[in-house]
């Protein structure tokens, strides 16, 4: 995060501005293998009633705290090339590697979602580690990360 400022004026601006829930999205996901790290869900922690400033303090505590681990990021990017060879992913090994040389020489920097994929997903959602998530809102009855609505 270079500017708090700015991000938390984007996040309250996508506040107001948040679609519907959709049908079977969850408060968060798990998005690492260490389950570490949460993805979680604004328009569902909205409904719920959650508090855009408590969120908005978790992911700066978050962002502060996130150690980055080269060496992990290529066992996992390794894993996920091998998921390309068995299907289990959509992408394919060139793309993968053509990407992975792109985002290296630029030294590894936030990778924003395509414009096809906002475009048809409406991604709408914060990363945060979990242990923040978990001693902020994780004992609080709004905060099931088992939330789905339909």
């Amino acid at each position: 995060m270079k500017n708090k400022a700015e991000a938390k004026k984007i996040l309250f601006d996508e506040w107001e501005h948040l679609d519907k829930v959709q049908k079977g999205e969850p408060l968060r996901e798990v998005i690492d293998p260490r389950g570490e790290v949460l993805r979680v869900n604004l328009r569902v922690y909205k409904k719920i009633g959650g508090n855009p400033r408590r969120l908005f303090g978790i992911f700066v505590r978050s962002a502060k705290d996130f150690l980055s681990d080269r060496d992990r990021l290529i066992r996992y990017w390794k894993f996920l090339v091998e998921m390309t060879k068995s299907g289990e992913i959509p992408f394919s090994k060139d793309d993968l590697e053509d990407f992975w040389i792109d985002v290296e020489r630029k030294g590894f920097p936030a990778v924003h979602h395509t414009k096809a994929y906002a475009e048809a997903n409406q991604p709408a959602y914060r990363v945060v580690l979990q242990h923040h998530w978990g001693a902020s809102v994780g004992k609080s009855r709004n905060s099931n990360p088992e939330v789905v609505l339909e």
